[in-house]
């Protein structure tokens, strides 16, 4: 955890920060995880490194966040199937760095790169028990549909519109 002021900065995921993914499993309760892996996990599942080789960058792209240097947490999006417009929403930060504005500054990063790879619609599934979860869905994207799915699952699906003009980024 930064203490003091640090210096904090979004960028673009890349393959070599896999580590630095790893390292941020310390920082998460028991309750973050469950709530983004949906299941009970004493840390980040190697199952979902092994889901991000296959599929990035492909079908999975990633802003991360990042304070004095160490990763405190990332946004994701996922492709559905083939070259769907469609893109599933993932979230998880440090549990020091929740409710500090790290996810709206996630989301930004996030809605230039999946502009930039042709989706068109972010949809969140978002069980009822993650408060914090559905409160920053509902105030930060207030025109955001929202569907109830059933079992206690709500649906927020963003709409994007196409970028008037490609980002140029060294970093990609």
């Amino acid at each position: 955890m930064c203490t003091g002021p640090c210096s904090r900065y979004i960028r673009p995921w890349r393959p070599e920060d896999i580590p630095s993914i790893r390292d941020l499993s310390p920082e998460l309760s028991l309750d973050s995880l469950c709530q983004r892996f949906r299941c009970g996990t004493p840390g980040i599942p190697d199952w979902y490194f092994r889901l991000i080789a296959e599929r990035a960058p492909r079908c999975w792209n990633a802003a991360l966040a990042f304070c004095g240097g160490r990763v405190i947490g990332w946004m994701e999006y996922g492709r559905r199937e083939g070259a769907s417009p469609v893109g599933d929403l993932g979230v998880l930060v440090a549990d020091a760095y929740q409710r500090s504005g790290v996810s709206r500054e996630l989301w930004r990063e996030v809605v230039l790169l999946a502009r930039e790879d042709g989706i068109r619609e972010l949809c969140a599934d978002i069980a009822h028990t993650n408060v914090a979860a559905m409160s920053a869905m509902a105030s930060t994207f207030p025109g955001a549909e929202r569907e109830y799915l059933g079992d206690g699952e709500h649906r927020f699906t963003l709409r994007l519109t196409p970028p008037e003009f490609p980002r140029c980024s060294p970093l990609r």
